[in-house]
């Protein structure tokens, strides 16, 4: 099983770092090697996404998954949606957000990380969408929240819904957008992300300084 799992793996870090190095850097790849069509670089993805569900343990997932958040990130800030994202046609690869939609879908044990990384994403609008739709999920049942304690603020955890919730007050107007209509809408049910909601209506649905 081990020597199994070690082919696994280095087939894997050859994988991603073949994909790195060939997608993650534009300008340098383009000097180093030939121009990769769209569809061999989609089909490299597909391996990636395959093995963020499959590779045989958490850490080998896990960097699967954040292979592919890297590539559809921005290289040189991590608020570009605050700055007002990037025309449609300067996203590199498109169809980023929706590939980690289908491995949050599929893996509860990468949900967390995917939504915490869903605000470096370039498809600003798409992110939004997703954020949205993972803050009006139901969520498990859960201890109350004392009045006047926000789980954000105090650092003490909380459901996906919060935590999406609370991303997308880093989305800038797109975020906020979002947030409004959630709350205009009544649609998130999950007690600590509606507490939260509560205290970004009060503030004009923007993240605090100190966050």
């Amino acid at each position: 099983m081990s020597v199994v799992r070690g082919r696994f793996s280095g087939r894997l870090l050859a994988l991603i770092t073949l994909a790195v190095g060939t997608m993650a850097s534009p300008e340098a790849s383009a000097q180093a090697r030939p121009h990769l069509t769209p569809q061999v670089t989609y089909q490299r993805l597909d391996s990636i996404g395959r093995a963020a569900l499959t590779a045989p343990d958490h850490d080998q997932r896990a960097y699967a998954a954040l292979t592919i958040v890297m590539l559809g990130a921005a290289k040189k800030t991590s608020d570009e949606c605050v700055r007002g994202g990037r025309p449609a046609s300067e996203i590199p690869y498109p169809g980023i957000v929706d590939r980690l939609a289908s491995i949050y879908r599929q893996s509860a044990e990468l949900r967390s990380l995917i939504v915490e990384r869903m605000r470096l994403q370039m498809e600003c609008a798409k992110a939004s969408a997703f954020l949205t739709a993972v803050a009006q999920e139901p969520s498990p049942p859960s201890e109350p929240v004392p009045p006047g304690v926000s789980l954000v603020n105090d650092n003490l955890g909380g459901s996906l819904q919060l935590q999406a919730v609370s991303e997308l007050t880093y989305l800038g107007a797109e975020g906020e957008a979002a947030l409004q209509r959630l709350y205009a809408q009544g649609t998130v049910r999950a007690p600590d992300a509606r507490q939260e909601l509560e205290t970004l209506a009060r503030q004009g649905f923007r993240r605090r300084p100190n966050n």
